[in-house]
């Protein structure tokens, strides 16, 4: 390799994700220039045991030199990496199995798998002294670590992902539970030591992996080993309280069986490891509470401060929303007299946009983001303003692929405008959460939006064809038809929405009630009724004519007015 290659080496970053990753993300040139790095930095490793090797220890500029040509994150990933690779290797100090143990992967061992080092073990372990004395380890960690655990659990099945294009999360927080059970399958084999299990072990996992995804791996290990008797019986009625999705793939295969917990040596140790993780969630759960309530339990004097507090936040988040969203440009402004009215919501849209990314790094813990977050700045800022700002940040990102497609065809029909310094209004959060974070944010919009009367008829009508397609009654007795009214309409239903319902279904004998064992709101009619009937159709009355065109008035105001100042 060239001069010039050499020297560009330490400038391509390092690759975390697999190539499936890489390849829904459109970043496959990304992870084959990675991988080509990684190799040429073992092969200088090599190089440096095989011509400047004394007999004792590698020269104390070697270290340097290797650092200087790959960059400090490179040398450490593949050091670390070769050592995870080599687990068992008893000729690598304790304190290096540590620490390399310490830096997060992100997918497991045979995915990462790319070439193995040829040095000794022995002349290895003093080279990785010696690297991490010279290189900034800790902060390597640290950003590994946060970066791994913004990986949020899939929780849906490949097949959901694929329809709804989330292929690319689902491959990342798959690879990321393969890489948290060797995790756990290491830090046993470490903390296994005259019949006991130290728990330090299961501290180091969750503070790489989170809670989160921690007890995932291990709910889904004992779910497939509950057969076996060494794992206690707590643990086995624990697992089945936790949430279970379809993990099978196009083939039929089970892809949760990557994810088993099956080379920690007995799955006795894997039920006492997940017993000290359990433990330790529960504590971490009561210190939050015990806080919370501390803060709460102030003296008369904090307790007037804090509602004054309180007061002023209050009559801000009133403020902040009674100021108008300003839709135009600032040319538009200044050329019509509304200088004032483009800077009051300017300056709004900036707090906004404070305020989501403050709300996500809030609202998320042990790698689950709370959809109180999203409320809070719906409330404080409103939804036009806010699905702005998050439009907004999606347009300048666009090229990222950890948005998911759904949210990108949304961003693309908010309604915005040309700005000097787009960049202003961005959010800082990481995509991941911020993608997550859109969805809670559309969802919660959705929910208060009232339904129109053609959302009603369509339900109508969706339920009716379900009723005609059904060949025989579906009730526990057998003597009714039952139809599934969907979540989505439930959480948007008012009263008079179910009645309209109603009365648009041409059935006497209509229900629309709760099946015993089964989750929803279902349509029962009789075996007996006459299925082959049209909707009943009113025409709406005046005032409903009016009322369902009002929002679209409101939404066409700023464009009347913009004939009229053109005028």
């Amino acid at each position: 390799m060239d001069e010039k290659g050499i020297k560009n080496l330490k400038n391509i970053p390092v690759y975390p994700y697999s190539f499936l990753y890489a390849r829904g993300n459109g970043e496959e040139k990304r992870f084959r220039e990675s991988r080509e790095a990684n190799r040429e930095c073992r092969k200088a490793i090599d190089a440096v045991f095989d011509a400047a090797w004394d007999g004792t220890r590698p020269p104390a500029e070697a270290a340097k030199s290797i650092l200087d040509r790959f960059g400090q994150e490179r040398v450490v990933y593949v050091l670390a990496d070769e050592l995870q690779q080599r687990r068992g290797d008893g000729r690598f100090s304790q304190t290096n199995q540590d620490w390399a143990q310490s830096v997060p992967m992100f997918m497991g061992a045979e995915r990462r798998w790319d070439g193995r080092l040829n040095c000794h073990s022995a002349k290895l372990d003093g080279f990785v002294t010696m690297i991490r004395r010279e290189a900034d380890v800790t902060s390597i960690i640290a950003a590994r670590t946060e970066a791994l655990k913004a990986i949020p659990v899939y929780r849906h099945s490949i097949k959901y992902a694929a329809e709804n294009k989330e292929s690319v999360r689902f491959f990342a927080s798959h690879e990321a539970n393969i890489a948290c059970k060797e995790a756990v399958e290491a830090a046993i084999a470490r903390n296994f030591r005259d019949n006991r299990l130290n728990s330090d072990g299961a501290q180091q996992v969750v503070a790489r992996f989170g809670f989160d995804r921690t007890l995932f791996v291990l709910a889904n290990t004992v779910r497939h080993q509950e057969w076996d008797g060494r794992i206690s019986d707590a643990n086995r009625e624990w697992a089945k309280t936790q949430p279970v999705f379809d993990t099978k793939d196009n083939l039929g295969r089970d892809m949760s069986a990557d994810y088993v917990v099956d080379g920690a040596g007995s799955p006795g140790l894997t039920s006492l490891f997940l017993d000290q993780v359990r433990e330790a969630y529960a504590l971490e759960q009561k210190q939050t509470r015990e806080t919370q309530t501390q803060e709460t339990e102030i003296n008369p004097e904090s307790r007037e401060k804090q509602s004054q507090t309180r007061e002023a936040k209050n009559n801000k988040k009133e403020t902040a929303c009674k100021v108008p969203f300003y839709p135009e440009t600032a040319d538009w402004a200044r050329d019509h007299g509304e200088t004032e009215l483009y800077g009051a919501s300017r300056k709004a849209n900036e707090a906004c946009r404070a305020a989501i990314d403050k709300a996500i790094a809030e609202h998320f813990h042990h790698s689950c983001l709370s959809a109180e977050g999203a409320k809070s700045v719906l409330r404080e800022f409103g939804p036009e303003r806010v699905s702005f700002v998050l439009a907004h940040t999606m347009r300048i990102n666009s090229h990222d692929g950890r948005y998911s497609e759904r949210n990108r065809e949304w961003a693309s029909q908010v309604k915005g405008y040309e700005m000097y310094n787009p960049f202003d209004l961005v959010c800082r959060s990481h995509p991941a959460l911020l993608d997550l974070f859109i969805d809670q944010t559309r969802e919660e919009i959705l929910i208060h939006t009232p339904l129109s009367r053609n959302e009603i008829k369509a339900e109508a009508r969706s339920i009716l064809t379900r009723f005609q397609q059904a060949r025989e009654p579906n009730t526990p007795d057998g003597t009714h038809f039952a139809v599934q009214v969907s979540e989505e309409f439930m959480k948007r239903a008012k009263p008079k929405d179910m009645e309209r319902l109603s009365g648009m279904l041409p059935f006497a004998s209509l229900a629309l009630s709760a099946i015993s064992d089964r989750k929803g709101t279902f349509a029962i009619i009789s075996r007996d009724e006459n299925r082959n009937q049209k909707l009943i159709l009113r025409k709406p009355s005046i005032r409903q004519q009016l009322a369902e065109k009002a929002p679209e008035k409101e939404a066409a105001a700023p464009k009347a007015r913009t004939k009229e100042a053109s005028l």
